[in-house]
């Protein structure tokens, strides 16, 4: 029998989510991952922008010597009547974020890594099978080969890819930036697991999502978009039934309520002026280079520091570089109704000023504490901080390591009663935001839709027992 058919694929994938630690299985894991973080051999430094190896601290920008990786660029900004200015990550590189599975005892397992990066709070946290950008993969650090990568890379026999599409980062501190998330199972034979990796399956992933600060942003944001792999829009799913509203999810959606969102949404990105100019690092307003780090005039927003780091067993074992440092965490909220046969959510459409366009689809609530807020806005935080408490998860996760330094932000779901749902109805008639089925927004991240990574980061925690 060819194990790779589909029906049997969406069996595995059930099997997978149901799959999770019982408490000895748990503490084992958590011995293995205080191990390796034990084991990291890390070395981390502060280290002057102007003064950073192989970096180039110039009027313009700051730039890597090759001109690969990533740069800091400034930003002009202006969106509707509010005008800043602002340091960028600008990145034109698309990073592949991979991760393998495998079949084994009726379900799929899939191969993630303990990985270090520079600006994890951890210094190690679990990440998918590959994680690298374009320069990585091409060796310009003129290290080690990314493993993995021609698993990824190339097509074998019987393969599935379960994901494939490309997604943003954090928008208002990259720059149009985009990494290809990708889920491939392949035959077992093909895969043999190295030192620093460990096979889980998705409910196990899951359960640790709701552990503070283990599982990586990016392997958030593939886990995002994983469902029931389907080619035609509301079929049914070949010998699975569904046992839960979020497995009905995770299988059905509508192009029709897509294109309907989708309308919404680009009507609203033409009604809403963004304009965007690159300005030199050196005449950004109210930004200056001081005692090494970029920072804002008072303490606010983000910064941007340099580091000196090393540690065993990455691609490139010292090396330099910039990180961004925020000054306050972010809230990331979305409300949650059951309905009858379907769970509701309720988005907004987030105008930020590295968006590929004026906009991208984000959870209900994103604020940092710092940022103006108007009365919808206002009305939102008041109903989600004095309303009723159902909140089905409150956790902290860490964003990118690679970029970001010791960031952490808060991921809620908040599910509303009837009452609370009826208080926004008629409180809110702005277009902004939309209620859509969980199920079509994990349909349209499938397709590279235009989802933001904090709705993403919530949606990736959701699960079948938090739904309950």
């Amino acid at each position: 029998m060819n194990i790779f058919k589909k029906n049997k694929i969406n069996l595995y994938l059930k099997n997978s989510f149901k799959h999770n630690f019982d408490r000895e299985s748990f503490l084992e894991f958590k011995n293995l991952y205080e191990k390796n973080i034990k084991n990291s051999s890390v070395s981390i430094k502060k280290k002057s922008l102007n003064k950073l190896k192989r970096w180039q601290y110039l009027d313009e920008m700051l730039i890597h010597e090759t001109g690969r990786f990533f740069s800091i660029r400034g930003l002009d900004v202006e969106i509707n009547e509010k005008v800043w200015e602002q340091p960028i990550i600008y990145q034109t590189e698309i990073g592949v974020l991979g991760l393998i599975g495998r079949i084994i005892e009726n379900r799929i397992d899939f191969l993630v890594q303990f990985k270090f990066e520079p600006g994890n709070l951890n210094f190690i946290q679990i990440s998918p099978t590959i994680q690298a950008t374009k320069s990585n993969l091409d060796k310009v650090h003129k290290g080690k080969k990314v493993l993995y990568q021609e698993l990824i890379q190339n097509n074998f026999e019987n393969e599935i890819v379960l994901l494939d599409s490309e997604l943003s980062e954090q928008n208002s501190k990259f720059y149009k930036k985009k990494n290809r998330n990708i889920i491939k199972i392949l035959d077992k034979k093909l895969i043999q697991k190295e030192e620093n990796f460990v096979w889980l399956s998705l409910g196990k992933i899951k359960q640790l999502c709701l552990e503070d600060n283990i599982v990586n942003m990016d392997l958030r944001s593939i886990l995002s978009g994983v469902s029931f792999h389907e080619d035609e829009e509301n079929s049914e799913i070949n010998n699975v039934n569904f046992d839960s509203l979020y497995e009905r999810e995770l299988s059905l959606f509508s192009y029709q309520k897509i294109n309907s969102l989708m309308g919404k949404y680009n009507d609203y990105n033409n009604q809403n002026i963004r304009l965007i100019k690159f300005k030199e690092l050196k005449n950004l307003r109210d930004w200056s280079l001081s005692e090494g780090v970029l920072k804002y005039k008072i303490k606010k927003f983000f910064r941007i520091l340099g580091m000196q780091i090393s540690s065993k067993g990455r691609e490139i074992e010292k090396w330099d570089q910039p990180l961004l440092q925020s000054v306050e965490p972010e809230n990331n909220v979305l409300f949650l109704f059951k309905e009858k046969d379907s769970l509701l959510v309720l988005v907004q459409f987030k105008i930020e000023c590295g968006c590929s366009e004026v906009s991208e689809i984000g959870p209900t609530i994103q604020f940092n504490g710092y940022e103006e807020i108007d009365e919808t806005e206002s009305f939102l935080i008041s109903l989600y901080k004095n309303g009723n408490q159902n909140l089905k998860f409150k956790v902290k996760q860490s964003e990118e390591g690679g970029r970001f330094f010791r960031e952490e932000n808060l991921n809620i779901l908040k599910e509303l009663d009837l009452r609370e749902k009826e208080m926004i109805n008629n409180k809110i008639s702005s277009q902004k935001y939309n209620w859509i089925e969980l199920g079509n927004l994990i349909k349209l991240i499938s397709i590279g839709g235009p989802i933001n990574m904090q709705l993403r980061s919530v949606i990736s925690i959701i699960s079948l027992e938090t739904i309950i």
